[in-house]
């Protein structure tokens, strides 16, 4: 795995690499950048209405379930957004909040 917080970058070989790594540098700066601004809301997030939903459906979610449902409706918003134009920003967040879903999978 490709440790982003060092001073020294790994080489990286191919446009493909050059292309991506400064991006995962930039999808880093902003997590930790939003993280201080915003607390641990994710940790901290109680999903009441995630969960108000889902009982009006007949299903009960667990905080751990609700999460996770929450993860993945927030990729889709996100990836959703592309529909109004290229945005950098989107899917700078995109790739964040896919990281995020695949972190709540495991």
């Amino acid at each position: 795995m490709i440790s982003m917080e060092t001073k020294e970058q790994p080489k990286i070989h191919g446009l493909f690499g050059q292309n991506a790594i400064p991006v995962l540098d930039e999808c880093l700066t902003v997590l930790k950048q939003r993280g201080s601004e915003y607390s641990d809301t994710w940790l901290l997030c109680q999903w009441f209405t995630m969960k108000a939903v889902a009982k009006s459906l007949g299903l009960e979610l667990t905080q751990d379930q609700a999460r996770k449902l929450t993860a993945a409706a927030f990729v889709d918003m996100k990836y959703y957004r592309l529909a109004g134009g290229y945005k950098e920003d989107s899917l700078v967040d995109l790739i964040n909040y896919a990281a995020n879903l695949i972190g709540e999978q495991k």
